[in-house]
C-alpha cells in the first residue's frame, strides 16, 4: 500500500524526485492473519490517521543526508 500525502489536493511528493529536494520513504508493517480482511485494512486506516504514520513508521530509502536535512536520524543496518 502506498499513502502520499495530499495538501490542498497537491501530491506533496510528486515532484521531489524531479526537483532535487530531499525525500525519504518508510514503511509500516502489519501483521495480517485470518481475520476478515475489511476488519484488517480497517484497522491500518485507524492507525494512518489516529496519528502521524512518520512516527512509527520505519524509514527504508532516501539517503542519510534527505534524513539529516528534514530532521530525522537515519536508521542503523545490522552488521553482516
Amino acid at each position: 500500500m502506498e499513502v502520499r500525502q495530499l495538501v490542498d489536493g497537491e501530491d506533496l511528493l510528486a515532484g521531489a524526485f524531479t526537483e532535487d529536494r530531499p525525500w525519504l520513504q518508510s514503511r509500516l508493517k502489519l501483521l495480517v492473519s485470518g481475520e476478515d480482511p475489511t476488519l484488517q485494512a480497517a484497522r491500518l486506516a485507524g492507525r494512518l490517521v489516529a496519528g502521524d504514520p512518520r512516527r512509527t513508521a520505519e524509514v527504508c530509502g532516501g539517503s542519510p543526508e534527505f534524513a539529516r536535512q528534514l530532521g530525522y536520524s537515519w536508521p542503523r543496518r545490522p552488521s553482516p
